[in-house]
């Protein structure tokens, strides 16, 4: 959460939880990691850095096949860059951008709901590292190890239901985010376009909503759980 936009969703969850000494915690961590490193980089060193964190939003390379993000099939899909990208299937920049601001705030207002109204402090953490892997541009391959403990979480919660259509999405989430092999799928976009390059961003999406679910249903257990003096009554 220092150094990496990995866990760049995990503060906003903080605040939504109220959960304050963890953010403090999280502050003053940075604040002091910062000012052991500022001897050794200096103050241009972190301006660099922050330079090329903020720029890296709009940098060319984005369009590649190979990040596996929201904003990263979208520019697949739809901006034309002679280096990087020289083969999308409609070249329409405004057409991305307002598609990457629409999943922005549909993705982000679900888990903020969720994390509002959910009392599964577990799941709301593995939705929002979902949420973290789906939403940040430069998400690539390397980066869904992060979505194994997610994976174990929703495991935990539906390992009963195995035998159900949440279970049934589980295995195919699971098998898209991490199954071996996705070299021969990427061989069928020669003929059918970049969205072969993206079944493991379908995995993590599958993942995500199960999330949602799982969230929203710890919302009911709640609500549906009697107080102990109404059950004796």
């Amino acid at each position: 959460m220092c150094f990496k936009t990995a866990g760049l969703f995990l503060w906003p969850l903080m605040v939504l939880e109220r959960r304050w000494r963890a953010l403090a915690a999280g502050v003053g961590t940075v604040a002091i990691l910062s000012l052991i490193t500022l001897p050794f980089v200096g103050l241009d060193g972190w301006a660099a850095y922050f330079d090329y964190a903020s720029g890296l939003i709009d940098e060319p390379s984005t369009t590649v096949s190979s990040l596996n993000s929201m904003p990263g099939i979208v520019r697949n899909f739809f901006i034309y860059q002679p280096e990087h990208n020289p083969d999308p299937y409609l070249d329409a920049p405004i057409l991305a951008r307002a598609l990457e601001v629409m999943f922005f705030l549909i993705i982000s207002g679900m888990a903020a709901w969720v994390a509002v109204v959910a009392r599964d402090r577990d799941v709301t953490y593995a939705l929002f590292i979902m949420v973290s892997l789906v939403l940040v541009p430069v998400t690539t391959g390397n980066h869904l190890c992060l979505a194994f403990l997610p994976a174990f979480i929703i495991f935990s919660r539906i390992r009963l239901q195995l035998i159900s259509p949440l279970g049934a999405w589980f295995l195919v989430g699971g098998a898209l985010s991490f199954a071996p092999g996705y070299d021969r799928i990427h061989g069928l976009a020669a003929w059918g376009g970049p969205i072969f390059f993206y079944p493991r961003l379908a995995g993590t999406i599958i993942l995500m909503g199960l999330l949602v679910v799982l969230g929203l249903r710890s919302k009911q257990a709640s609500i549906d759980t009697p107080f102990p003096g109404a059950a004796r009554a």
